[in-house]
């Protein structure tokens, strides 16, 4: 099985592809924030920080970043990755 293809199982049992998760981790390492908007949708910041490859990245794991951001809001297990009010996220753009 690829990288791209693995899933892993955390510890709460929720079950998310291994590079969404790295994703997330570089992304929140290297000072992004995310959240999530009121129809639930991914927003992130600072936008313009972004380099291409990184929101080549995003628009591709959208989905399952959503998903992650929904599940640990809920269970309130990765408060971290929630930006704060000072945030100004922007929200991404999807492709067909």
């Amino acid at each position: 099985m690829s990288d791209p293809d693995r899933l892993v199982i955390l510890q709460d049992g929720y079950v998310a592809p291994v590079e969404a998760l790295r994703l997330a981790w570089r992304l929140e390492d290297e000072g992004f924030r995310f959240r999530l908007d009121q129809d639930g949708c991914l927003m992130l910041s600072p936008w313009d920080k972004l380099t291409t490859a990184d929101l080549t990245s995003v628009r591709r794991w959208a989905r399952h970043l959503e998903s992650m951001l929904a599940h640990f809001e809920a269970h309130d297990l990765a408060a971290h990755l929630v930006a704060t009010p000072q945030a100004r996220p922007v929200p991404l753009r999807r492709t067909a």
